[in-house]
């Protein structure tokens, strides 16, 4: 596995040089953005791929972890995948969905055993910590209303391949869709050398994910963003079972444009 640093600093280059008649101008709005990202995205970044280096010293069990039929949610953008997500998602016993939370801030087995260390010591003085991150929470990603997030609800885990920086999300935030059309055709755009290394990482970091829980679950997907690596999921994941969404278009078009605007 290795981060796509080309595509990084292409997406850095033009944000700042190349930007001028994209959706990425150079306003005031977009520079306190990319002020925020490149402050913290980098030096998170660093944490994280350290991380994941001591979990090949001190965890590398989570390598041997099964994945045992995971279930994938498919289909287009705003067709229900989150509803239908967070309700199977609630059956705890039988499956488990990362949250953004995981996602983003404890990726790796050892990342995971601190924050627990940590939040077991705030429960024993009442967790003060904890609602701290939940009134942020709701006054920052709660109030997202075209899409519900928080950090502790269930999330689309295409979210782990942006620590490789080899998704078609990052093209969300950089707004250069050239750069990332062959993320948009996974199965049919990158080579089996480039599948290979992504899924490869996916699929690592989802037993990393199953290794720090001691019951025995299935792993819960909800990723339209996976539609075009059907072949590679099934590729890497032999058992899995998926469940393809379709809406109607006149309606999930509109509602995805709506998503992207806002």
């Amino acid at each position: 596995m290795s981060y796509n640093l080309r595509l990084f600093f292409i997406t850095f280059y033009k944000s700042f040089f190349q930007s001028k008649g994209t959706h990425a101008q150079l306003t005031h709005k977009r520079i306190r953005f990319l002020l925020l990202f490149y402050l913290v995205w980098p030096a998170w970044g660093i944490i994280i791929w350290i991380s994941f280096l001591l979990d090949d010293l001190f965890f590398h069990g989570y390598r041997n972890q099964p994945v045992d039929k995971p279930l994938f949610i498919l289909g287009n953008f705003r067709s229900g995948s989150t509803y239908l997500q967070r309700l199977i998602a609630k059956d705890k016993d039988q499956f488990a969905s990362a949250r953004t939370w995981d996602i983003f801030l404890s990726p790796s087995v050892i990342l995971t055993k601190l924050f627990s260390f940590f939040l077991s010591i705030d429960r024993i003085f009442g967790s003060p910590i904890k609602k701290i991150f939940k009134k942020l929470d709701a006054r920052t990603l709660g109030r997202v209303d075209i899409h519900k997030i928080s950090l502790f609800e269930p999330e689309e885990d295409e979210n782990f391949l942006l620590h490789l920086w080899s998704s078609f999300f990052a093209g969300i935030m950089f707004p250069f869709l050239e750069d990332f059309l062959p993320y948009f055709y996974f199965d049919n755009r990158l080579t089996p050398k480039e599948k290979t290394s992504i899924m490869g990482f996916y699929q690592r970091t989802i037993q990393r994910f199953l290794f720090t829980r001691s019951e025995h679950v299935h792993f819960l997907s909800k990723n339209p963003s996976f539609s075009p690596k059907t072949a590679s999921v099934l590729q890497h994941f032999q058992n899995a079972k998926i469940i393809y969404l379709v809406r109607n278009p006149l309606e999930m078009i509109p509602s995805t444009i709506n998503w992207l605007r806002f």
